[in-house]
C-alpha cells in the first residue's frame, strides 16, 4: 500500500464522456486501490439504469441517490470513486469530496465530449425533448450550456487533466505522478 500522504480516496469529476469510468479501474490498479463507478453502483441498487431511474422518479430523486451513493463511498478507504458528470454539483457532494479525498477533473472539449457523446441514448440529459437523439449541432449547444453550468464546481479539484487524445494509461500514470510530487 501507498504512504500515507497519498489521499485514501480519489474522485474523478469531469462531464459525461471525459473518460471516468475507464480512467478509474486504470488508476486503482496503479494505486492497488478498489473502484467505484457512482451511476453504476447506483443503477445496481436501485435495479435499473440511470436513464430509466431519470425518466421514472426525476432527476432531482436521481441526484438525491448520487448525495446517498458518496457518502456511502466516502467511507471506504484506498479508493477511485468515478462521480457521476453531475454528482459534484450539489455543495455537499462536493464538500464530502474534498473532506475525504482528492478531487481529479478530467476535462476535455465541447468538441471531443460531442464526438463521443453523439448517438448516445442512455444519457437523458443529452436527449430531444421527445427523447431523440439531438443533432450533432444541437448536441454540442447542449453540452456547451451544461459544460458553462458545471465548469465552475469540476474546477475546483484538487488537480485538473486534460484528457485529450491521451490513453487511459497514460492520464492514469499523470495521476498517479501528482501524487508522488504531493506525497
Amino acid at each position: 500500500m501507498l504512504p500515507d500522504p497519498i489521499p485514501s480516496r480519489i474522485y474523478l469529476t469531469g462531464f459525461m464522456g471525459c473518460g471516468k469510468s475507464t480512467v478509474g479501474p486504470v488508476l486503482a490498479r496503479r494505486l492497488n486501490y478498489g473502484f467505484i463507478d457512482l451511476d453504476e453502483s447506483i443503477g445496481e441498487s436501485a435495479r435499473k439504469s440511470v436513464a430509466a431511474m431519470i425518466e421514472d422518479e426525476g432527476e432531482a430523486a436521481f441526484r438525491a441517490r448520487e448525495v446517498d451513493a458518496l457518502l456511502s463511498s466516502s467511507i471506504r478507504r484506498h479508493m477511485v470513486v468515478a462521480t457521476g458528470g453531475g454528482s459534484l454539483l450539489n455543495p455537499d457532494s462536493q464538500r464530502v469530496a474534498r473532506d475525504t479525498g482528492m478531487l481529479v477533473y478530467l476535462r476535455l472539449p465541447v468538441e471531443t465530449l460531442a464526438k463521443r457523446l453523439f448517438g448516445a441514448t442512455n444519457r437523458p440529459l443529452l436527449l430531444g425533448p421527445d427523447g431523440g437523439i439531438l443533432s450533432k449541432r444541437a448536441l454540442s449547444d447542449r453540452i456547451e450550456f451544461l459544460l458553462a453550468e458545471r465548469e465552475p464546481f469540476y474546477a475546483q479539484a484538487d488537480f485538473v487533466v486534460d484528457v485529450e487524445n491521451l490513453d487511459p494509461e497514460y492520464v492514469a500514470g499523470i495521476i498517479t505522478d501528482s501524487l508522488d510530487l504531493r506525497a
